[in-house]
């Protein structure tokens, strides 16, 4: 009898020990589950110093592995992209009230593989990561790029270092901003804003934005055009593109090309980022078309994207570096004087920056 009971403790114990907690999390409109282990680690504040991030370290990983595997299965699942790493394991601290955030998108991207350090400057913890892509608006130590900095609002005094405390410097993947999966936070039931579009004619064409993806744009760092100008339009949005290929279908490439431009300056007008945002912000295609206005960068996003969609042509961004602006390039196969020649391929300007009517392609130059 003695030793039934022992063993019933012992079980008792076992389960006990591997209980993992589940908590449901809403990122960005979707209802998401994540194992997170033992509970009890959430319960504690680390300190922000060397000593605190090793402390962290030895308890998550002897307790709280069973998140890591969660994110691992949910991003492999919904094939996420590696930014809603971040924003999963920021929504999780929110839920659970846990203020050490840093430490712990530290620990679950490294221990998915990713390169990635934490530095301290006085009070406060940064997250830095390894990425081929060039970011803005932010800090960097080398290739390390800081993923919680606003360098608005950056002490441009602080010393950054980054931390001796290294486990994960053997890890191999660059974190990648690039973002393919904005289609998965489209839901065709909730946060959706209506907006109305003036189509050549004088035709109206209505698309349903979702809240949900123009925050997840909104929240987005900025990175290199090449990388926003590619984000992909979502749900309903990405519907006008094929109400523009509908419009321009028995037209000849310079005038799809023409009528782009004009549905352009009919919809759309030109506001520094400052007056949208505050600060300097690149926004993708849709973000753009939702907020109906926006710099040259921002305006140049949606003609890119839509020239790209709906002619398939080669592409350039073309930047004035002495006049702060940017337009884009498009390869024709037309009787016309080039504006320029890239690597050997003939390129006309695309203008769409401009305050009233609109410029044929081509015409900026003539």
């Amino acid at each position: 009898m003695r030793k039934i009971f022992l063993i019933q403790l012992l079980v008792i114990f076992f389960i006990s020990s591997v209980y993992s907690k589940e908590v449901k999390i809403e990122l960005y409109g979707q209802l998401l589950s994540i194992e997170i282990g033992g509970e009890k680690n959430f319960d504690r504040n680390f300190s922000f110093n060397e000593k605190g991030l090793e402390t962290f370290f030895r308890d998550f990983k002897n307790g709280n592995i069973d998140l890591v595997n969660s994110i691992r299965s949910l991003k492999e699942k919904r094939n996420l992209d590696d930014w809603f790493v971040i924003k999963i394991v920021d929504e999780l601290c929110d839920e659970l009230h846990f203020r050490n955030v840093i430490f712990l998108e530290w620990f679950a991207l490294g221990e998915l593989g990713y390169k990635v350090q934490v530095s301290f400057s006085g009070p406060k913890c940064y997250l830095f990561l390894a990425s081929e892509k060039h970011l803005y608006n932010t800090v960097n130590i080398g290739k390390y790029y800081c993923a919680n900095c606003d360098l608005g609002k950056f002490d441009k005094n602080s010393t950054l270092q980054l931390a001796k405390f290294t486990p994960y410097q053997k890890n191999s993947k660059d974190f990648s901003f690039k973002l393919n999966s904005v289609k998965e936070f489209y839901d065709e039931g909730k946060g959706l804003v209506s907006r109305e579009f003036t189509l050549d004619g004088g035709s109206k064409f209505e698309v349903k934005f979702s809240s949900q993806v123009i925050q997840l744009l909104d929240d987005y760092p900025d990175l290199d055009m090449k990388t926003t100008f590619n984000i992909p339009m979502s749900g309903q949005s990405g519907k006008l593109i094929e109400a523009i290929k509908e419009q321009t279908a028995a037209l000849p490439d310079s005038a799809k090309v023409n009528w782009i431009l004009k549905f352009m300056s009919l919809n759309f007008t030109y506001s520094p980022d400052e007056n949208n945002f505050g600060r300097e912000k690149a926004m993708a295609p849709e973000q753009f078309v939702f907020h109906g206005k926006g710099d040259c960068e921002d305006i140049s996003s949606f003609l890119f994207y839509a020239l790209k969609e709906v002619l398939n042509r080669p592409l350039i961004i073309i930047s004035y570096p002495y006049r702060n602006h940017i337009n884009v390039g498009i390869s024709l196969d037309i009787n016309s004087k080039a504006d320029l020649v890239y690597k050997g391929r003939r390129y006309f300007i695309c203008e769409a920056s401009v305050d009233n009517g609109f410029i044929a392609v081509g015409g900026v130059s003539k």
